[in-house]
């Protein structure tokens, strides 16, 4: 079992990569429309699971949910633009 100390100092932790991250891809993003879907997907993926963390709600909704963003985000990688 995780000490409560570490574990809401890896709830900080991941709240503070959650909102720099998001504000990077916003500021970084040059291709608009379907391409920026994957980013999104995975971003809604690390919400809905420090949501479910923090109110104690994992469960099957929340794996549901996962599935579904991990899915809807492979599924759109298809229209990412392609470097050379």
């Amino acid at each position: 079992m995780i000490s409560p100390k570490i574990d809401m100092a890896l709830n900080i932790i991941l709240s503070i990569a959650l909102v720099v991250a998001v504000f990077i891809f916003i500021k970084n993003r040059k291709v608009r429309g379907k391409a920026i879907i994957p980013s999104i997907c995975l971003f809604m993926v690390a919400f809905i699971n420090l949501i479910g963390l923090w109110f104690d709600l994992l469960g099957i909704i929340s794996v549901a949910l996962t599935l579904a963003f991990l899915g809807i985000g492979a599924y759109f990688t298809k229209y990412l633009p392609r470097y050379k």
